[in-house]
């Protein structure tokens, strides 16, 4: 019981040493090199255009990317597209419903974020830094 003890205070003394967090740390027990990166894009209507917000969102190559996409919109129902072609994703978002896409971002570089139904909408850029190149977080 002891040397179990002994072994368990030296295993979380070398954790706090390493500045792991609970996530870092869940994520080496568990194996994965890369993160889950989350965010919201939110549809919103400026002078009779219509976007996603935040248009640009930046990971690193390898990250897990989680986007809930929402079309909060006034007026009445519709529907709005959200699509990055790179990626082969492309979804349709009804009007006060949320959408998952999920993905690896697998490719450096700077994608296209566009809605795929109405041309006239100003999309976005997903930014996909190098792995281990100079800023990222890796």
């Amino acid at each position: 019981m002891r040397r179990n003890l002994a072994t368990a205070a030296a295993i979380l003394g070398a954790i706090a040493l390493l500045g792991l967090t609970g996530g870092q740390l869940a994520r080496a027990q568990a194996g994965a090199s890369h993160p889950v990166k989350r965010f919201t894009i939110v549809a919103v209507e400026a002078s009779d255009v219509v976007f996603w917000l935040p248009s640009n969102i930046e990971v690193t190559q390898g990250d897990r990317v989680v986007i809930a996409v929402k079309d909060m919109l006034g007026g009445p129902p519709q529907m709005h597209g959200f699509a990055i072609p790179a990626y082969h994703i492309a979804i349709l978002v009804p009007k006060g419903e949320a959408k998952i896409v999920e993905f690896t971002a697998d490719k450096a570089g700077i994608f296209p974020i566009i809605c795929q139904i109405h041309a006239e909408h100003i999309g976005g850029q997903l930014v996909v830094h190098p792995r281990g190149a100079f800023g990222s977080r890796r």
